[in-house]
């Protein structure tokens, strides 16, 4: 019923402006089907929720963006653009400013301060670009108009809107990206209710401007929802014979990730580990190269999950670790 109907919308979009496509619950029928959930199941007033939409309409911009996300870029040209040596230097200015809480917790957490630096570098250059979306207008646009993941986006419009009501804040005031992830982590509504942690023990958390609850929510998310294995790998180069590297491109074709059993440790001569994938990045002549993640690259990927986004946290990570 719902698909019928947002098919219904978008057939009439076509044929006039989707900015003119209004979010106010007075006006859209989709909407006022939210607020009359939440309020029965969260108990939030509906003058409330209705008062957050006031003026919101669908964001175009949101939806092209989602259509042709930075990790979709061919590997030579998203590893320029994230570990650029601006990013290196920035995180470089970033370790020294805050290296006393990123120790703390890289030993508390027995995760490498260097990865959550180099997440919070990816996510928002180190705190420098939280985006510019009106949060709610960007989830409601996705969660509404967006059908490959509508149902992803109404779950984080609920969140966001349970979580505001729950803790007073003016969602108005609160900018995030297109994709409604917020503040210097770049966490989704939901995330951080489940994952953001205080680095003291006053007052609520605050992944917007304080960055020492954004390094401590960083690392949590990495241990509890990654479940991160301290002291083991994330990535390894594998290095190939021409016939074996023929060998595994065939056998990876369109595959992201290629899993390793014992055959394929046999086949390509690769140590026994317990668990393990394979996966190619295309550099800028052509050419593959291949590696070899574990289950912490897995980890990194439950912040976004990308191979490209995966892979430039790790090799930016490494570039960061001198300055630890």
């Amino acid at each position: 019923m719902l698909k019928r109907l947002i098919t219904t919308i978008l057939c009439f979009c076509a044929s006039c402006s989707l900015a003119s496509v209004s979010l106010e619950s007075d006006k859209n029928i989709m909407v006022r089907n939210l607020i009359t959930r939440i309020n029965h199941e969260q108990k939030i007033p509906k003058p409330w929720l209705e008062k957050q939409f006031k003026e919101l309409k669908l964001n175009e911009s949101v939806l092209n963006l989602m259509q042709k996300p930075l990790e979709g870029k061919p590997w030579a040209a998203y590893k320029s653009m994230i570990i650029s040596q601006t990013r290196v230097n920035n995180g470089k200015q970033f370790i020294n400013k805050h290296q006393p809480v990123l120790k703390s917790y890289e030993q508390k957490y027995k995760i490498p301060a260097s990865v959550v630096t180099a997440i919070i570098g990816i996510e928002t250059s180190y705190g420098r670009n939280k985006g510019n979306f009106n949060v709610l207008e960007a989830l409601s646009t996705l969660a509404f108009y967006y059908t490959p993941r509508s149902q992803y986006f109404y779950q984080e419009t609920v969140a966001l809107l349970t979580y505001a009501y729950k803790h007073k804040l003016d969602i108005d005031k609160i900018k995030s990206s297109y994709a409604g992830a917020i503040g210097i982590p770049q966490f989704m509504p939901s995330n951080i209710e489940k994952y953001g942690i205080k680095h003291n023990t006053k007052g609520k958390v605050n992944l917007y401007s304080n960055t020492d609850d954004a390094i401590a929510s960083v690392f949590n998310y990495l241990k509890v929802n990654g479940q991160w294995q301290p002291d083991q790998p994330v990535m390894r180069k594998v290095r190939l014979s021409d016939s074996k590297r023929k060998a595994l491109q065939e056998m990876l074709a369109d595959t992201r990730m290629l899993k390793v059993d014992k055959k394929i440790e046999q086949l390509f001569n690769l140590r026994h580990h317990n668990q393990s994938w394979l996966i190619k990045l295309q550099q800028k002549n052509g050419d593959y190269e291949y590696f070899r993640v574990f289950h912490n690259f897995k980890a990194i990927m439950r912040y976004n999950n990308s191979v490209h986004y995966s892979s430039a946290v790790f090799q930016l990570s490494e570039k960061l670790e001198k300055f630890m």
